[in-house]
């Protein structure tokens, strides 16, 4: 597995402890290097911190970019109706 910094989009703060955030896309080689697969990762830069998302991959920048972005709606009332 090879991991390389990606030219980062807009990226929100850490939600944990608002330090910078990173995209980084990865790959795997399978078979001697055949096959090579390519996903994505956004996480923290700031340490010890290094908050990822569950060590998600992505299959695409936009979708690792969205997923990092969301946050949760301030003032929204949790189970009302």
């Amino acid at each position: 597995m090879t991991a390389v910094e990606d030219e980062s989009p807009e990226l929100k703060r850490c939600p944990f402890c608002g330090g910078d955030a990173m995209l980084r896309r990865v790959w795997t080689h399978h078979n001697g290097g055949i096959d090579e697969e390519t996903y994505y990762m956004v996480g923290c830069t700031k340490h010890p911190c290094h908050a990822q998302i569950g060590r998600v991959r992505h299959k695409t920048r936009e979708r690792a970019v969205e997923v990092w972005n969301r946050r949760h709606k301030e003032n929204s009332p949790c189970g009302s109706n």
